[in-house]
C-alpha cells in the first residue's frame, strides 16, 4: 500500500500533535534516560580504547541499549496515555508511619479523597496542589499496602507541583 503525500503529512501532523500532550515529567525522564544512554555510550567508547579492553566497550555499549530501551517505553506509554494521574491538594501528611514511607490524603476536584503511599523521600508540602503519576496496571504482590510498597515495583511515576494558573491552563485542553 502506497501513501500519498498528504496521508503522510497528516501522519506527521498527528504524531508530532501527540507529542505535544507529554506531560513534562515524562519528558524528563527520558531526556536523562537519553542522557545517561549516551554517557554509557562515550565512556565505553573512550576507556575501551584506552584501556584496549574490548569487555568494557562490550558492556558499556550493552547497558547504554538497554537504557535506550528503556527509555523508549517511558516514551510509548507517554504518547499512548498508559498511565494515570491523581491530581489534587495534599490535605494531610502522615509521616509516623514505621519505614520509609508517608501517607498523604489527597483531595480530587470533585471532593473525593485519594490515600497515597509514597516514599518519605519525596518532597511534598500540605496545602498544596501536586499531580501524581502511576503506571496504568498496578501489579500487587501480596495486597498489602505497606508491604507492596517496600517491594517497588515501579508503579510510581513521579509527581509534579501545580500552580494555579496552570491549572486553570490544563482543564482548558492547553
Amino acid at each position: 500500500m502506497k501513501f500519498q503525500r498528504s496521508d503522510k503529512k497528516a501522519v506527521a501532523r498527528r504524531h508530532f500533535e501527540s507529542m505535544q500532550n507529554i506531560p513534562t515529567i515524562f519528558l524528563d525522564r527520558i531526556q536523562k534516560l537519553g542522557i545517561l544512554s549516551l554517557f554509557f555510550l562515550i565512556s565505553g567508547i573512550f576507556f575501551g580504547i584506552r584501556w584496549q579492553n574490548a569487555g568494557f566497550f562490550v558492556w558499556s555499549v550493552f547497558l547504554s541499549v538497554a537504557v535506550g530501551i528503556q527509555a523508549l517505553v517511558v516514551f510509548r506509554d507517554a504518547v499512548k496515555g498508559r498511565y494515570e494521574m491523581v491530581t489534587g491538594i495534599v490535605e494531610e501528611i502522615k509521616k509516623g508511619m514505621p519505614g520509609q514511607f508517608q501517607n498523604l490524603k489527597v483531595c480530587q476536584k470533585d471532593g473525593s479523597y485519594t490515600e497515597l503511599l509514597l516514599s518519605k523521600k519525596l518532597s511534598v508540602e500540605q496545602g498544596k496542589r501536586y499531580r501524581f503519576y502511576f503506571r496504568e496496571k498496578n501489579k500487587t504482590l501480596l495486597g498489602i499496602r505497606q508491604v507492596d510498597a517496600m517491594f517497588d515495583t515501579g508503579s510510581f511515576l513521579g509527581l509534579e507541583k501545580i500552580r494555579d494558573n496552570q491549572e486553570i491552563k490544563d482543564s482548558m485542553g492547553r
